[in-house]
């Protein structure tokens, strides 16, 4: 090859360089840019766009997009454009940057646990990180703050936990209202105090006829003179109560009827056929260890 030849050739290198040199000054960007950007800019909070110098070192990572949407202002790297990752993020850990370069060699898209993220005014944020391989040497890396998500969580969790000790206080408390005290081996007591609600006549219900059962009692002694009122449902539920009892083959005696409850019940046109009934508990302790 003479040197006219290897003019020509070193020319057309020259003129090469310069085309490809234009092309990328044209096109510094990939060309799915316009869309990442969209992407990143509606629906993405913190993403940071990397590209790969040199195929074998990850630490050539450079940062050639990031768009931060409400996010705290530590996210904003925008003003480090065209850095190298080492000098963007000088505390990322190796691992962290040894997962970059397992997502890059075989496009399986990496998520971070939750991390633990020290703020200045002495509070812990949490964080979560994903990396995901755009081409052979691009890396979307999307940064999320979910501390506030957590706080919550943590909150709806409380608040959970709240209502189960309430519930189990209120167990608590309607057990304690509802107390089935034996007098004898076969006569028990129980003592009703405060207003009578559906629910709290299904708990006398249970706990007198799981009572019976499990002492074989033959009487039980209701006692109703701490019911402030005794309205209709009052009494339906003493007499569904008597019928309970009556099936399990005792007897409800029934204590603590006072002159205005008696009216009440007369007034109501209540039925107690069945249903003994005393005018305080002494009396009807005496009759049922008598009779009964």
């Amino acid at each position: 090859m003479d040197t006219t030849d290897i003019a020509a050739l070193q020319e057309e290198n020259r003129r090469l360089r310069e085309r490809l040199s234009a092309v990328e000054a044209a096109q510094p960007e990939p060309a799915y840019a316009p869309f990442f950007e969209t992407l990143a800019r509606t629906v993405l909070p913190a993403v940071h766009f990397w590209h790969r110098d040199d195929p074998g070192d990850i630490a050539s990572l450079r940062l050639i997009y990031t768009h931060t949407r409400s996010m705290r202002p530590e996210f904003d790297i925008s003003g480090k454009l065209g850095s190298r990752i080492r000098e963007v993020l000088p505390h990322l850990p190796e691992r962290v940057l040894a997962q970059y370069a397992e997502v890059l060699r075989t496009g399986i898209p990496f998520s971070s646990a939750e991390i633990s993220d020290p703020r200045a005014d002495g509070t812990e944020g949490v964080g979560r990180i994903q990396a995901i391989r755009l081409a052979p040497d691009d890396l979307c890396v999307i940064v999320e703050d979910i501390t506030d998500r957590k706080r919550a969580e943590q909150a709806q969790r409380q608040l959970m936990e709240q209502q189960d000790i309430i519930r189990s206080q209120q167990a608590s408390l309607l057990e304690l209202s509802t107390p089935l005290i034996p007098i004898t081996d076969h006569v028990m007591v129980m003592p009703l105090i405060g207003a009578i609600d559906s629910r709290r006549a299904q708990q006398v219900l249970e706990a007198l006829l799981h009572g019976i059962t499990s002492a074989r009692a033959t009487a039980a002694i209701l006692d109703i003179t701490g019911v402030p009122v005794v309205d209709t449902q009052v009494a339906n539920a003493l007499i569904q109560a008597a019928q309970a009892v009556k099936l399990l083959g005792a007897q409800v005696v029934l204590t603590g009827i006072r002159p205005e409850v008696a009216q009440t019940l007369v007034g109501l046109g209540v039925d107690l056929t069945g249903i003994t009934t005393m005018s305080n508990l002494q009396s009807g302790i005496a009759y049922a260890t008598a009779a009964l």
